[in-house]
């Protein structure tokens, strides 16, 4: 039996030029995933800081700023991280877990300053301290926030509210309910 030698030897290269491009592919991917993540970070830890000084407005900035990093990683994540299967999966979790945190961190910048979401449509727990009913729905009011909805015979309870944010010159917040439901 014959051995060629130079057949193996351009089989061999061939092979790891081919492991080569594939590793390096893979390592673009999770490079720039990686650069995601760590963008996350620096904003997230941002955000601690302008929360010890109560700048809910630099909350939001950072907020918003990560909602659009988050958004973009995940695409990247979902169009090429399936090249990295494992980090694919990791990948997918950190987002999901940022978007947990900016959940969050929404509800405790609406609680503090609810006037920065005035034009934005937000979904937030509400605990009404009284309700007013008229002939067109119901008013839910809690200091100044009044969330006004078309639904009948509401009680005071805890509601899961989705609705347009406004402010009124009085400081009052109104919130333009398209959905109320029990909590």
């Amino acid at each position: 039996m014959h051995v060629d030698t130079a057949t193996i030897t351009s089989r061999l290269k061939t092979t790891l030029m081919i492991v080569t491009l594939m590793l390096s592919i893979m390592g673009v991917v999770t490079f720039s995933l990686f650069i995601f993540e760590e963008s996350l970070q620096t904003v997230m830890f941002g955000t601690w800081a302008a929360q010890d000084a109560k700048d809910w407005q630099l909350v939001l900035q950072g907020h918003d700023l990560n909602r659009g990093i988050n958004a973009t990683m995940k695409k990247v994540n979902t169009f090429f991280g399936w090249i990295q299967p494992l980090a694919w999966l990791s990948y997918r979790s950190y987002g999901q877990a940022t978007d947990f945190y900016l959940d969050a961190l929404q509800a405790k910048i609406f609680a503090n300053n609810p006037a920065l979401f005035a034009g934005r449509t937000i979904d937030f727990v509400f605990r009404p301290r009284s309700i007013v009913h008229n002939d067109k729905g119901s008013v839910l009011v809690n200091g100044k926030i009044h969330v006004v909805t078309s639904q009948q015979a509401l009680s005071v309870q805890e509601y899961t509210v989705h609705g347009l944010v406004s402010s009124t010159d009085d400081r009052s917040i109104i919130v333009d309910a398209t959905s109320v439901a029990s909590y």
